[in-house]
C-alpha cells in the first residue's frame, strides 16, 4: 500500500511539474494575462471611461465604422470574478496548446478567435434587432478551447486505447461552459460559439498546412 501511495505522488509530482515548465515557457499565454490583469485594475480605477470606449456595441462598430473595438473588447472584463473564469481556463489549457503550435500561431489563433466571436455575436444581435454591450476575453479563450478539442477529437481514438478519460473531460468541460451561457442572461454565447468554432478550424488548417501529427503527449 505504501508503495502504491509512493507511486502515485511520484506520478503527481512528476504531471506538476511539467505543467509548471510548460507554463512557464508560455510567454503568450503569461502576457496575455498579465495584460487582462493590468487593464482591469485600470478599469477599476478609471470608471467607465475605458468600457465606453472600448467595448462591443453594434452601432459603434457598424455606423461609426469603430473596427477596433472588435478587438479592444476582447481585453476588457467587467469585475475579478469574470476576469478570473477566462484567465484559469487559459492558464489551464493554453500552454499545452501554445507548446504545440508556437508562440505567434497561439497568439493568431486566439485575436482571430476572439474577433470572430464578436463578429458572430453582432450577427446574432442584428437578427434579433437587439444592441448589448460587450466585452470580455471568452470569445479567444473558447478559441483556444475549440483548437484543444480539435485536436484531441482527432486523436481521440488513441487516447481513448491508452485509457485515457481527456476526450470525456474536455467534452464536458465544452458543455458544461455552454450549458452555463445558456441559463445566464448576462453571458454571451454566441461570442462563445463563434469563438469556439474559428480556433477549431484554425487548429485543424494548422495540422493540414503543417502535417504534423500530434502525439498528444503534451496533454497527458
Amino acid at each position: 500500500m505504501q508503495e502504491d501511495n509512493n507511486l502515485q505522488q511520484d506520478a503527481y509530482d512528476r504531471y506538476w511539474n511539467h505543467k509548471k515548465q510548460i507554463t512557464l515557457q508560455s510567454y503568450i499565454t503569461l502576457a496575455l494575462v498579465a495584460v487582462n490583469c493590468i487593464l482591469l485594475l485600470i478599469t477599476m480605477a478609471t470608471g467607465d471611461i475605458l468600457y465606453t470606449r472600448f467595448s462591443l456595441v453594434l452601432e459603434k462598430v457598424i455606423y461609426d465604422r469603430q473596427l477596433f473595438r472588435l478587438i479592444s473588447s476582447i481585453f476588457i472584463h467587467a469585475d475579478i470574478s469574470h476576469l478570473f473564469g477566462n484567465m484559469i481556463m487559459l492558464i489551464l489549457i493554453g500552454p499545452e496548446l501554445e507548446k504545440t503550435v508556437g508562440h505567434m500561431w497561439y497568439l493568431f489563433i486566439y485575436l482571430v478567435s476572439g474577433i470572430a466571436g464578436n463578429i458572430v455575436s453582432l450577427i446574432y444581435e442584428s437578427i434579433r434587432k437587439e444592441n448589448w454591450i460587450s466585452y470580455g476575453a471568452s470569445g479567444a479563450v473558447f478559441g483556444i478551447v475549440g483548437a484543444v478539442g480539435i485536436v484531441i477529437f482527432l486523436n481521440r481514438k488513441a487516447l481513448l486505447k491508452r485509457g485515457s478519460d481527456l476526450p470525456i473531460r474536455m467534452g464536458f468541460m465544452i458543455v458544461y461552459a455552454l450549458y452555463s451561457g445558456f441559463t445566464t442572461t448576462s453571458v454571451n454565447n454566441a461570442a462563445h460559439i463563434g469563438g469556439f468554432l474559428v480556433g477549431a478550424a484554425l487548429m485543424y488548417l494548422f495540422l493540414l498546412y503543417n502535417r504534423r501529427n500530434i502525439t498528444m503527449e503534451v496533454y497527458l
